[in-house]
């Protein structure tokens, strides 16, 4: 009897233990449908995709870098983030330069900033390749002409 406790107890902890080494690892991404409601709002200049992965979850974010053909970077903030309302998004959050914006339709959050002020896309160290590719996209966008104009728009998913 004491044997066959043992041993149920020994494996309660080891399914316990495999689930939180990542063996079910659940993937987030953002709607393609959000991803190509976001590509109307102006020009794509640029698309790619950051991952983040923690404790069996693992996020891919989709990044547009989009030129509204503003005079500034923002005057271009401000004109996408009407875009964004007109499709139904409302501002969560806001700082000079930036914006999140969230929507009852899709689970997700829209990170709005202009490019010269926004971070290269990483994946916290996840995904290396990908890291090293998105630092070499944005620093060629900002040495195009225009560059000034642009903004990204990081679309996250959300667990609601």
């Amino acid at each position: 009897m004491l044997a066959r406790i043992i041993l149920g107890m020994a494996l309660a902890i080891s399914a316990l233990m495999i689930s939180s080494c990542g063996f079910w690892q659940t993937t987030t991404r953002v709607d393609p449908d959000l991803v190509a409601e976001m590509r109307t709002l102006g020009r794509v200049v640029a698309d790619t995709t950051s991952e983040w992965y923690w404790e069996g979850e693992h996020d891919i974010s989709a990044i547009l870098v989009v030129d509204v053909g503003a005079t500034d970077a923002g005057r271009a903030l401000d004109q996408v983030v009407e875009r964004l309302r007109s499709h139904g998004w409302k501002p969560s959050t806001s700082s000079v330069g930036f914006v999140s914006m969230e929507s009852s339709r899709w689970p997700a959050t829209i990170f709005v900033e202009p490019l010269h002020s926004s971070n290269d896309p990483s994946s916290d160290g996840f995904n290396p390749e990908l890291d090293a590719s998105n630092a070499r996209l944005f620093t060629g966008l900002r040495q195009q002409k225009g560059a000034g104009r642009y903004v990204v728009l990081t679309a996250e998913p959300s667990y609601r």
